[in-house]
């Protein structure tokens, strides 16, 4: 028996988020095919990677290096549109030391990206993480500066514009 939490709004954070372990939530929905595709991808992963549990009484007989998790859409419409989530099948990657390391969507044709991602993050230190999720956060600060002063840029051409063609 692998170590794989069905995961609800009221206990996400609770039983989720507390582990030191990298986290991988995958967000599906019942009806999606390209989920059940990916679903199949996703648990073959969390049998190689997760905790593996005694069948007979649950507990722990190997600590794995992953915490897996499947969020179903309908069940838990609220907590999904929160996190934005707009496609299907979509997986986030959480290390307690940094919170929310990046998030995708995924279908099961390009399923090595999230195994890629996966290893890369298991490569890196706590530290390695926290620099590469400040470095991310200041990129998206930067693009998010960069959008606004383009936007500004281009009103203000077509204000000089208006005003050259209303001389």
């Amino acid at each position: 028996m692998l170590f794989l939490r069905a995961m609800h709004c009221d206990h996400w954070a609770v039983q989720f988020l507390q582990s030191i372990l990298l986290l991988l939530p995958r967000f599906y929905a019942k009806w999606c095919k390209s989920c059940q595709k990916f679903g199949v991808k996703f648990r073959h992963l969390a049998l190689e990677e997760a905790d593996k549990l005694d069948p007979v009484d649950g507990k722990m007989i190997e600590k794995g290096r992953v915490r897996f998790a499947e969020v179903e859409f309908t069940a838990n419409a609220k907590l999904c549109r929160a996190m934005k989530i707009k496609r299907l099948p979509y997986v986030h990657f959480y290390k307690a030391c940094a919170g929310r390391l990046t998030h995708f969507s995924c279908g099961p044709a390009k399923f090595q990206k999230v195994v890629d991602q996966m290893n890369e993050y298991l490569a890196m230190s706590d530290e390695e993480i926290i620099f590469a999720a400040t470095m991310d956060e200041g990129q998206s600060l930067g693009d998010e500066l960069a959008t606004v002063l383009q936007e500004q840029h281009h009103n203000q051409g077509l204000e000089n514009l208006n005003a050259e063609s209303n001389l």
